[in-house]
């Protein structure tokens, strides 16, 4: 059995004529013999409208009480495909969150009930024995008989989701790009990637490119073909962007010993420029951080007396005092899952702190987290790491 897991953001489906299209698009398929799961977003802009005027409304509701209301935008747009897939004789089926089957599973944190997911997914392949077509609203989950949410714009989650446990032979998400580019094609205009690894786009999704939504591809396995096309080609067959393999959970620690020189300034804001504009041609720096009152930034310990010597040249005019922090070690966890579950960074805290290593800092970007502890203790600090 051919199966092709299909997502349609909201854009995709905005108006009559889209969806539509996107309709005739999944026929298509379907007369190539494939079984669709189709998984829809609300059309347009109709959450921010609903959550708009909940708020006109109410300041204290919370986007958990919400879901009620926010998720019918979801399963508006199933309708349509419903009703659409009908007219062409398409033997379609909706599984709305009112079900016991709907698949989406959480629990009272939010995360994914794996198991139950993947048993109601099992009963769902069971379905497309009888159906060519079946419908699944994205962003919705279940907490308990609660509808619930993935969390905003989050339909390309439920698509990868299913993808995963359908073992689909592709996940296609419909969106208003032509497909990934290396930078923002609405400022620079350039051609698209026609292929990347899924683990360089997640930690490009991790640190604000808005292609794809930055949990999804942590439910990517390698096997599954990820595609990522323009809804103006009507046309899911179309190339766009593909995505290989999958992506993958890394813990390690940079090979040089660092050393942390920090200048000291009551006018810090006067020297920022100066130290910047100073290290933009310097190799070897590994992390800047910033206070108040102070600038300062990680460096190949070989290399301290020289960069001091110069910045004191550089800056001693400003009243400034440098100071500095040998022997430390950079160890950086690279999650699979890109967004920060409440407690990741305090767990990595509690663990160490446990375990007496002393924290230099710690900094979070995108899918990393990078800590700095004492080179003495970096051993134990990855194996403290690994436990979590």
């Amino acid at each position: 059995m051919k199966k092709k897991v299909v997502k349609f953001g909201g854009t995709s489906i905005s108006n009559p004529r889209r969806i539509k299209d996107a309709i005739t698009s999944i026929i298509n398929e379907v007369e190539k013999g494939y079984k669709i799961i189709c998984v829809v977003s609300a059309g347009g802009n109709t959450t921010d409208k609903l959550l708009s005027n909940i708020r006109k409304i109410s300041s204290f509701i919370s986007i958990e009480e919400a879901m009620p209301l926010l998720s019918t935008g979801e399963i508006q747009s199933a309708y349509y495909f419903y009703f659409g897939l009908k007219d062409f004789r398409i033997k379609t089926k909706i599984i709305l969150p009112y079900e016991n089957l709907f698949p989406i599973v959480v629990d009272n944190k939010g995360n994914l009930k794996h198991d139950t997911t993947k048993r109601r997914f099992e009963k769902i392949h069971t379905l497309l024995k009888d159906f060519d077509v079946i419908i699944i609203p994205g962003f919705i989950a279940l907490k308990g008989k609660k509808i619930s949410t993935l969390g905003r714009n989050a339909s390309d989650i439920t698509a990868l989701i299913a993808g995963k446990y359908l073992n689909a032979n592709e996940v296609v998400i419909v969106t208003d790009t032509e497909g990934v580019h290396p930078v923002n094609p609405d400022i620079v205009k350039t051609d698209k990637i026609k292929f990347i690894d899924a683990d360089k786009l997640a930690t490009l999704s991790s640190t604000g490119a808005t292609i794809i939504h930055p949990d999804a591809l942590s439910y990517k396995e390698g096997k599954t073909k990820v595609k990522i096309i323009h809804h103006r080609y009507k046309n899911l067959s179309y190339q766009g962007t593909i995505v290989d393999g999958y992506v993958k959970r890394e813990l390690f620690t940079i090979e040089k010993t660092l050393c942390l020189i920090t200048i000291y300034s009551e006018s810090i804001d006067k020297i920022t420029s100066v130290v910047l504009d100073f290290l933009k041609n310097k190799k070897g720096i590994y992390g800047i951080t910033q206070g108040l009152n102070y600038i300062g930034f990680y460096i190949d310990r070989r290399q301290k007396k020289i960069a001091i010597r110069k910045l004191w040249d550089t800056l001693k005019n400003y009243n400034i005092s440098i100071t500095e922090r040998d022997g430390i070690k950079m160890v950086v966890l690279r999650k699979v899952s890109n967004i920060d579950h409440p407690g990741m960074i305090e767990n990595i805290v509690k663990i160490l702190s446990k375990n007496g290593i002393n924290i230099v800092e710690i900094l979070s970007i995108g899918r990393e987290i990078i800590i700095f502890v004492p080179e003495i203790q970096v051993n134990l600090a990855v194996k403290s790491i690994e436990k979590i």
